[in-house]
């Protein structure tokens, strides 16, 4: 079945206008038929995402992105389960080896609840118990995944707060263990986000050429 990101938000690392250089927030429809170099539709029905390492960004920061989300914020209590269920694979990666490639981000907040990050072929979770959690604590989930090779991340959110990210390769690997929020996330406004944000800062001497290239395969978001 082919990837539908036409009803999703994306991110797309082009600058808005000539006078606006913060990167664009766009429908998946019209970053599809607009902005080519960076998302693209396959034969095959994946989509192609492209964040050069130097282009433009979304804040005041020199990091770039090029990420769906979902348009609506939910709460942990507005469902029984939430599921973020995306397979993919990396082409190219950016000179530090690391982007994030998941996400479950709190509105209004630059603590988000939950990254999922590809390390240098690991598979790493870095997720806040506490809501507004200065400091993330990180687990290694998956390793030895490599470029050009397919493999599934899936997050499970419950109404009662417990977490549990799989990443797997041809369906084996392990889940974490199933953590328990605190009470503290139950009516925060939660939002899936996932394809690439570059965990590298550009600078005068960053080569144009280098950055990172996802292909989605699949992607399955659900709250019921």
């Amino acid at each position: 079945m082919p990837v539908n990101i036409s009803a999703l938000t994306l991110s797309v690392p082009a600058p808005a206008s000539p006078t606006d250089p913060e990167a664009v927030l766009v429908s998946g429809a019209e970053a599809l038929a607009k902005y080519p170099d960076f998302v693209a539709a396959l034969p095959d029905g994946s989509v192609r995402l492209f964040a050069p390492t130097k282009a433009a960004t979304t804040e005041s920061v020199k990091r770039t992105r090029c990420e769906w989300r979902e348009n609506e914020y939910w709460t942990l209590d507005s469902a029984p389960d939430h599921w973020s269920k995306q397979e993919m694979m990396l082409t190219k990666i950016n000179s530090a080896g690391r982007v994030v490639i998941a996400q479950a981000h709190v509105k209004n907040s630059n603590r988000p609840l939950l990254k999922v990050f590809w390390d240098k072929g690991d598979v790493i979770m870095g997720y806040r118990l506490v809501f507004n959690q200065k400091d993330p604590e990180n687990v290694t989930l998956l390793s030895g995944v490599k470029l050009n090779q397919k493999f599934e991340v899936v997050v499970h959110l419950s109404s009662s707060g417990a977490l549990t990210v799989r990443p797997s390769i041809n369906g084996k690997g392990k889940a974490s263990v199933e953590l328990q929020l605190d009470p503290s996330w139950t009516k925060q406004k939660l939002v899936f986000h996932g394809g690439i944000y570059n965990q590298i800062d550009y600078d005068a001497h960053t080569p144009v050429d280098e950055g990172t290239i996802s292909i989605i395969d699949r992607l399955t978001l659900a709250h019921e």
